[in-house]
């Protein structure tokens, strides 16, 4: 009997072991990275939370607005191809996957008189976007989105514009900030998966911000290195 139990507690500690090699097999998430889209004065609370982690940052004006209860976030062309140079816009890997994502090496020739509309799959089918009266052409690409993982308020419209045409589309202005840190927050992809750390961090930094639902976009990222 007493043979029996040790032979179980040896087997359920290399199943164990066998789980974690899986998972990290799976290639690891470190957090290093935090994207947030919204007025400073909102995003204010984020920045103090972490200045002392802050290596660096990168500030870009962007576009935002509000479509059937939406969020909609619009970049210019030249924008767009500067995070894209910095592997700071993912696409799904595999559509008919997981939502594991890949950098998009490149931006896609935008339609004469059309922007690019990136957004979830199920939603192809949109050809226009109107916001504030303004109706904006789209032609829909692929399901990409700002950072390494999918926005975690899923139906965000994300939409890029030739230059001239971003000038011309009437909708307030914000910032674009990635904040890149010192240490990383934790693993998105721990190997534990009881491991709540960065969930818990998250969950934090979102109680400590009173206009938390201001912002556009909050998530944290791994940055490409």
């Amino acid at each position: 009997m007493k043979q029996l139990l040790i032979m179980l507690i040896i087997t359920l500690l290399i199943f164990i072991s066998l789980q974690g090699c899986s998972k990290s097999n799976q290639g690891t998430q470190p957090v290093n990275g935090i994207v947030i889209v919204g007025e400073e004065q909102y995003a204010l609370p984020i920045l103090e939370r972490y200045q002392e982690n802050v290596k660096t940052k990168d500030v870009f004006r962007v576009k935002t607005g509000m479509v059937d209860e939406k969020k909609v976030l619009i970049l210019d062309e030249s924008t767009a191809n500067k995070l894209i140079a910095k592997k700071l816009i993912h696409k799904r890997k595999d559509v008919n996957g997981n939502m594991d994502s890949i950098p998009l090496v490149q931006l896609p020739e935008i339609p004469k008189g059309r922007s690019l509309l990136f957004t979830t799959e199920h939603e192809s089918d949109i050809t226009s976007i109107n916001l504030n009266e303004t109706e904006i052409p789209v032609t829909y690409d692929r399901n990409a989105w700002i950072g390494n993982v999918g926005d975690y308020e899923p139906g965000l419209h994300f939409i890029v514009s030739k230059n001239e045409v971003y000038q011309e589309i009437q909708v307030e202005e914000t910032s674009l900030q990635f904040l890149y840190l010192k240490k990383s927050l934790g693993d998105k992809k721990p190997t534990m998966s009881t491991d709540n750390t960065v969930v818990n961090e998250y969950l934090k930094m979102k109680k400590r911000v009173k206009n938390f639902n201001d912002l556009i976009v909050v998530k944290f990222v791994t940055i490409d290195k």
